[in-house]
Parts: C-alpha cells; sequence; structure tokens
C-alpha cells in the first residue's frame, strides 16, 4: 500500500488497539483497508493534526522555544508575562488570591508537601514507557519529545499494573484510553 513513509504507530494503546497518525491521505487508506477486512477502526477528530508522528517535528523547535521562554527550568514553574499578566493572571496572582496562595494553600503545596513525592510515588512517562521524575517532566524538552514521539501507553500501563497499587489519572479533553486501560 506504500504507507511505510506516511503513517506510523503513534500510540501503542494495548494488545487490541493502537492508534496510527501521519499524513492525512495515507491515514484515510489504511482506514480503507481496515473497513474492507472488516477490522473495527474509526478515525480520531484531532483538528488535522497528525500527533505523534514526523509532522509534529516541523513545529517541535517551536513548540520548544514558546514552552522556554514561558518556563523557569529551575524548578519546572511557569513563569514570564503573557498579555503584559504576570504567570497568566492580570493581578499576578493565581486564582486571584492575594497572599501568595494558590487553590487556598501556601506555596501551592498541600498540607505542607511539596513538589517531590515520596520514593512511594512513581510517575510512569507515557512518552518512554518507564518511569520518570517530577524534574524530567517538568522540562520543555520533555514537553516536546511527547509531542513528537510515539505514545508508549501499554508500557507505561504494564509497568504501573506490576507494581501492584496505582492510581490512573487522564488529563485530555477526551478520554481516549478509556476502552485500553479496560
Amino acid at each position: 500500500y506504500g504507507l511505510v513513509e506516511s503513517v506510523i504507530a503513534a500510540c501503542a494503546n494495548s494488545p487490541e488497539s493502537t492508534t496510527v497518525s501521519g499524513d492525512a491521505v495515507a491515514v484515510d487508506s489504511l482506514l480503507k483497508v481496515f473497513q474492507k477486512r472488516d477490522i473495527w477502526a474509526r478515525k480520531l477528530m484531532t483538528g488535522g493534526k497528525a500527533y505523534h508522528s514526523h509532522h509534529m517535528k516541523a513545529v517541535g523547535p517551536k513548540y520548544e522555544a514558546l514552552l522556554e521562554r514561558y518556563w523557569d527550568t529551575t524548578d519546572g514553574n511557569v513563569s514570564g508575562q503573557v498579555n503584559g499578566h504576570v504567570n497568566g493572571y492580570a493581578n499576578g496572582h493565581a486564582n486571584g488570591y492575594t497572599n501568595g496562595n494558590v487553590n487556598g494553600y501556601a506555596n501551592g503545596n498541600v498540607n505542607d508537601q511539596t513538589d517531590n513525592p515520596t520514593p512511594s510515588v512513581a510517575m510512569i512517562s507515557t512518552a518512554t514507557g518507564s518511569p520518570i521524575s517530577p524534574s524530567q517532566v517538568g522540562t520543555p524538552r520533555y514537553w516536546r519529545t511527547n509531542l513528537e514521539s510515539p505514545v508508549q501507553f501499554e508500557a507505561a500501563i504494564k509497568l504501573i499494573l506490576e507494581k501492584g497499587s496505582y492510581h490512573l489519572s487522564e488529563i485530555g479533553l477526551h478520554s481516549a484510553l478509556q476502552l485500553p486501560i479496560k
């Protein structure tokens, strides 16, 4: 079908679920092949964006530069001014709090906990399929890699399940990974 250079496995969701991404014509062609073979497939609504494919390599440098512009990489906090607003807020205070509290907690910490989780808490990156520290996630480079690279969701879930005790959180506009988790 000549799709090798045009479409990739953008997300390994589960043994039964893979998301492909790439050139729109190639994705549509592959969808037709699946339909002819009675293989269930659907086209995701991404607004025409081919996330986690070679198309993201073109915007990756700009994406990273934009993140760096407002990201204080010494502590992972977003800083800088957006439309003349400090940290995106007109008065420089998060959620309108003027006493330095974020969501009612001093320094944005809950119960005096810092951003450093205890060793019993592990974050698994779906960009790598392996454990990752908050300092690694807290960089513009990580998020560029996340945008440009295939998602290793199945590998991350397997690692989480091996640990025994876990809490899963999917942050996004859609619960796209609900079925692969089940």
